[in-house]
């Protein structure tokens, strides 16, 4: 639920797209991981600003 929440607040900080935003979230329906791991992974977010 938080990886919901936390990726609408990246959206809304223009961090990530609407479009980015959505694929990470199918994502990690099937995958089961973290959001910032995704977002991190799909280079949309450094490994620096998930600590944040």
């Amino acid at each position: 639920m938080f990886g919901i929440y936390f990726g609408r607040y990246l959206v809304s900080k223009g961090i990530l797209t609407v479009d980015q935003y959505n694929e990470i979230l199918a994502d990690s329906k099937s995958a089961k991981v973290k959001m910032g791991f995704l977002a991190v992974e799909e280079g949309v977010m450094t490994s620096e600003r998930q600590k944040r």
